[in-house]
């Protein structure tokens, strides 16, 4: 069997060993390499820079227009967020940053207020990076101006207020009425309306609130006006949709300061009607349509009326202007008394003492069988005082009681007292 045959190296283990010969081979790699480098990594390309932020100088305006304030188009328009994409073309191995590039806008042709578009306009430092092209070329519209504000009674709008079968959606309004609008002093000059807007596709079957509203301002020609904002940038209009629940109600009404043992009947036309409610009575419940005093009703004054159109919270689909109340008053009976400064006195914990005069023309009601044997001994009254009094001599109002069950006071009474401090 023969010995396996062995290879030779290409290059002889003695010629790494001359020098001369491994100089030369170290420099024809080094031949190689920037041969791969000058022609691959230094061939020049295009790339494109994101993100850089344009430089917004109002100090560079002409002096003649330093005076100007400028006003953007948008809040998004905003120049501390303007920011655009630059390409450039540099050696594929050469590093670029945004530091290379400098981005900024034009104003240096401005004279006079009015709406412009400025170019924005880009250099390097980096004399190895060229510039090719940017996007966007010019910075959005803005308008120069003074400065301006003014307050306006905002006008409501909400969309697509749909309602359930059995509700009814009732005048909206606004919790904050009013909006402050800033810009330049000839666009507010201009503002003839500022809507409020709110849109939304449900079907409410409760009062609900909306927020965010989207607020536009126009002139007399329904011209939609730009370069504005509104509360400082944070507008927080919110609205209210009031949504009422309709129903067959019965009408009633109630009564103050009479004895609960003397509650009379009443009649009312209409005694019923077809309406939405914010509060719906419960059943056998009635929807109160007014409020009568002890000091308003007697025999000779017992007719009332309530406009139908100051009932709030309520709209009628009964056609009704006035509903008109009738109280009961058969058996009943009115007599006047003088009475006497022993029984006035003052409320407790008054700071004065008094000295009073007799009242006269007290009037109480109250059934006849009571009042026939009813006596000014019977009735008592108290001054009432209102917080900006001083000493001195004064007119005041009388709260009547009496001992009776079943009676009270009608009209206003007044006594004349002298007061001094205690």
């Amino acid at each position: 069997m023969s010995a396996k045959k062995e290879r030779r190296p290409i290059i002889s283990p003695q010629l790494w060993h001359n020098k001369r010969f491994a100089a030369a081979i170290s420099l024809i790699l080094a031949v190689i390499v920037w041969v791969m480098f000058a022609v691959v990594g230094g061939e020049n390309q295009d790339r494109i820079i994101t993100g850089i932020t344009v430089n917004f100088d109002v100090s560079s305006l002409p002096p003649t227009a330093q005076h100007l304030q400028p006003f953007w188009q948008t809040p998004a328009d905003n120049p501390h967020e303007l920011t655009i994409d630059v390409t450039v073309r540099a050696a594929r191995n050469e590093i670029i940053t945004a530091a290379d590039i400098e981005a900024f806008v034009v104003l240096g042709d401005i004279f006079q207020s009015g709406p412009v578009m400025p170019e924005i306009r880009v250099t390097t430092t980096n004399d190895r990076v060229q510039i090719i092209d940017h996007e966007p070329m010019q910075a959005p519209w803005l308008f120069f101006d003074h400065p301006s504000e003014d307050f306006f009674t905002l006008t409501l709008d909400i969309s697509n207020a749909m309602v359930q079968e059995g509700y009814f959606a009732a005048e909206p309004f606004l919790l904050h009425p009013t909006v402050q609008v800033s810009g330049p002093q000839s666009i507010v000059q201009r503002i003839d309306v500022v809507y409020a807007r709110f849109e939304h596709d449900l079907t409410l079957n409760e009062t609900t609130r909306f927020d965010d509203a989207y607020l536009a301002a126009y002139d007399q020609n329904g011209v939609r006006l730009s370069y504005l904002t509104f509360n400082g940038g944070q507008p927080e209009i919110s609205a209210v949709q009031p949504v009422w629940q309709i129903a067959q109600m019965d009408t009633g009404v109630t009564f103050t300061g009479i004895p609960s043992a003397a509650q009379p009947s009443f009649s009312i036309t209409p005694s019923r009607v077809n309406a939405a409610a914010a509060n719906v009575p419960e059943e056998y419940s009635a929807f109160i349509i007014g409020q009568i005093h002890a000091h308003q009703l007697s025999p000779s004054n017992n007719r009332f009326r309530f406009a139908a159109s100051e009932i709030s919270e309520v709209h009628f689909f009964t056609q009704v202007d006035y509903f008109e109340v009738e109280v009961d008053l058969q058996g009943y009976d009115m007599t006047s008394f003088m009475l006497p400064a022993a029984q006035i006195r003052l409320p407790d914990g008054s700071p004065f003492t008094a000295t009073f005069g007799s009242a006269a023309g007290i009037t109480i009601v109250g059934p006849e069988a009571i009042l026939s044997e009813m006596t000014a001994q019977d009735i008592t009254a108290v001054a009432l005082l209102s917080d900006d009094l001083t000493p001195g001599t004064h007119r005041l109002p009388l709260h009547i009681s009496t001992r009776q069950g079943g009676t009270w006071a009608f009209g206003e009474h007044f006594v004349t007292a002298q007061l001094t401090d205690t």
